[in-house]
């Protein structure tokens, strides 16, 4: 990591050590009593967000090479960002080492997979996966750790919305009842907003009565979904985030989660450099993501794709329409961030993966 760098983090960053409810909120004296103040009531308000059971980046990290043999891991499913190359690869992968196949934490049953965890503390499966799967980790009480996938908040905008005009039915299309059809790309990614930032929110605590009640008088009316969905974790979760917390609130949390990736994610890939985010998992998991996926027909779709002009042409048209909105730069401004911190990790991350 460069000096200048190291500095401006060192400023920004909390102690990253032992994080505790006892010293999660010691900022550095830069960022002063206010925000000390700032981030009590965040904690005291969201207790979840204390991650106490991590392990962090395994190239990037002091701590990254003591990942331990026995550690469960969880695949943080970003959707439209290279997830189905993912499952594929861990479903082909796990039948090669004969184990049981990965466990999904999808918006159907995340709810029930966390509270059995919380219960008994002890995972079923070595492999879990989904896009409600961040937080699964602190339900544990043996080692865990956390990888994602990650992809240019634009293009995976983009691709989002290609996929809700088609498949409108799916859960993360429904919050319209026609997905993405009738609107336009610009309406739907001010609609979406941020993805990555509400996923690293996420708890199934957000579902407890306790914040229920809250949003419910939010529900009605708010989005023309299909009946039926109001009660359900995912939708209640994306209510709370978008209109919900305060602008300081979602100021606060994003400085946490860019300050804390590193410490969050053994590994983060991404889309662009699906081979090396393949070499990446094999390496600091010591089981066999490249040897087995490199010729999935998901990773040669995800290469092709780079060359074939036609489907280029057409999807930059709609990236450069959304890149020109500022409502849009509004919208995806948390992800826009996280993607930037994320490239930055994953090429310190390839430089290190060289030389081990």
């Amino acid at each position: 990591m460069d000096e200048a760098r190291m500095t401006t983090e060192t400023k920004l960053q909390y102690k990253r050590k032992a994080m505790t409810t006892d010293n999660v909120y010691k900022l550095t004296e830069k960022q002063g009593v206010d925000d000390q103040s700032s981030y009590q009531t965040l904690f005291k308000r969201y207790p979840w967000l204390i991650r106490t059971n991590t392990s962090p980046n395994y190239y990037t990290s002091q701590d990254g090479h003591s990942l331990q043999d026995n550690s469960t891991i969880v695949f943080v499913h970003h959707n439209k960002a290279g997830g189905q190359t993912i499952k594929s690869c861990l479903f082909n992968m796990t039948r090669r080492m004969r184990i049981d196949r990965p466990r999904k934490a999808s918006y159907k049953d995340f709810v029930e997979i966390f509270n059995y965890l919380k219960l008994s503390g002890i995972p079923k499966r070595k492999f879990y996966e989904g896009g409600y799967a961040f937080g699964l980790c602190d339900r544990l009480s043996s080692p865990c750790s956390y990888f994602t996938v990650l992809r240019d908040p634009y293009e995976r905008m983009v691709s989002h919305y290609l996929y809700c005009k088609v498949f409108y039915r799916d859960q993360i299309c429904r919050i319209r009842a026609n997905g993405s059809n009738h609107v336009t790309v610009v309406e739907w990614a001010t609609l979406i907003g941020s993805m990555f930032f509400k996923q690293l929110f996420n708890d199934v605590d957000l579902c407890s009565r306790v914040y229920v009640k809250a949003v419910h008088k939010y529900m009605v009316g708010l989005f023309p979904g299909p009946r039926g969905d109001e009660d359900l974790c995912w939708k209640i979760h994306q209510v709370y985030v978008n209109f919900m917390l305060s602008q300081h609130e979602k100021d606060l949390l994003l400085r946490y989660f860019l300050d804390n990736m590193e410490n969050w994610f053994t590994v983060i890939g991404i889309v662009d450099e699906m081979d090396i985010t393949l070499d990446l998992l094999q390496t600091a998991y010591q089981v066999p993501f490249s040897d087995t996926c490199k010729e999935n027909e998901h990773v040669q779709t995800i290469n092709s794709m780079a060359v074939n002009d036609t489907v280029s042409k057409e999807r930059q048209a709609l990236v450069d329409e959304l890149q020109d909105d500022p409502d849009v730069a509004l919208a995806l401004h948390y992800d826009l961030e996280l993607y930037k911190e994320a490239v930055y990790i994953f090429q310190q991350q390839k430089l290190q993966v060289t030389s081990l």
